[in-house]
């Protein structure tokens, strides 16, 4: 007996979704269509498959039985597709890859920089350009379609959230303040924003997510205007200047982990909460297949 495989295709997706109107409209056909073949299946095995509730449907012993059998060879089918598709190793092409400004060098090198090399080792032709921007300049380019994936600094300014992208939050976290020993009267005490304020204060520079909507917003809560002494072009710079004894710096708690255990630097215990920091992964509502398997990477790497 030789039946059909569409028959099969159109069995599993009802099974699998438990309704036929959802199965209809997965595999694009009408559910007039779709029950006919329901139906003609049922007429050739000589058993019913379904049992039809006002809810939906649910399978029959016998159904159950087919079913066990046809969702093994499904997935053995999709198996194989995945198995073809990747032994082409995309003969070529070009993957952007925006990096804001604003992670620091751990993040990167934690976070980013294995899955780009996971990547660029399964598919060595596909060529990698990588950016590093503002989080709000990114954010702009995947929405314009100039940048075809994006790791960024949240939360974003109104002008962002009215965009349109695909977000992800990959994790959270919250700065910590941090001090060289020559500002010793900062520690061992708890201290406001307001007297933060007769101290050097370091940051990134204006026009980054950090700055004008994390650190000027938690300041203006105080009623204080924030005002750094020294703007960075990158978080990694914080560090150091305030090793140096350069101003009272604002940064990623695991960057500063190793300072802090050598005495280098402090941790400084403020009143007033800080904000939680997102890191966020956009990209193009029109992204293409490598952008996908590189947002499938990443995704794979944070669920271990």
């Amino acid at each position: 007996m030789s039946i059909s495989y569409d028959y099969y295709k159109t069995f599993y997706y009802v099974a699998t979704y438990h309704s036929f109107n959802k199965a209809a409209s997965v595999l694009s056909i009408s559910q007039p269509n779709l029950s006919r073949s329901i139906t003609k299946l049922e007429e050739q095995l000589g058993c019913k498959l379904f049992n039809r509730t006002s809810t939906g449907v649910t399978l029959t012993s016998e159904g159950k039985d087919l079913f066990s059998h046809i969702e093994v060879a499904f997935r053995h089918i999709s198996e194989g597709e995945n198995m073809i598709r990747s032994s082409e190793k995309f003969k070529g092409g070009l993957l952007k890859i925006g990096i804001s400004s604003e992670l620091t060098t751990r993040m990167v090198s934690t976070m980013i920089i294995p899955i780009i090399h996971t990547f660029h080792k399964e598919y060595p032709a596909v060529r990698i350009e990588i950016c590093h921007a503002s989080s709000t300049k990114l954010a702009s380019d995947v929405d314009n379609n100039l940048m075809d994936i994006a790791i960024v600094t949240t939360p974003y300014n109104e002008s962002i959230k009215k965009s349109s992208y695909n977000k992800k939050v990959l994790t959270s976290y919250q700065d910590i303040i941090i001090a060289g020993n020559s500002f010793h009267d900062l520690k061992s005490r708890t201290v406001s924003l307001k007297e933060l304020m007769n101290y050097p204060l370091i940051s990134l520079g204006t026009g980054t997510e950090t700055t004008d909507y994390c650190y000027r917003n938690m300041f203006s809560k105080s009623g204080l205007e924030f005002s750094p002494s020294i703007e960075t072009t990158s978080a990694g710079q914080i560090l150091i200047y305030t090793i140096e004894n350069l101003g009272i710096g604002f940064i990623y708690p695991e960057d500063a982990a190793q300072a802090i255990e050598e005495g280098k630097i402090f941790k400084v215990d403020i009143k007033e909460k800080q904000a939680t920091r997102y890191i966020a992964m956009l990209s193009n509502i029109r992204e293409k297949n490598t952008t996908k398997i590189f947002e499938q990477m990443m995704n794979d790497q944070l669920s271990k």
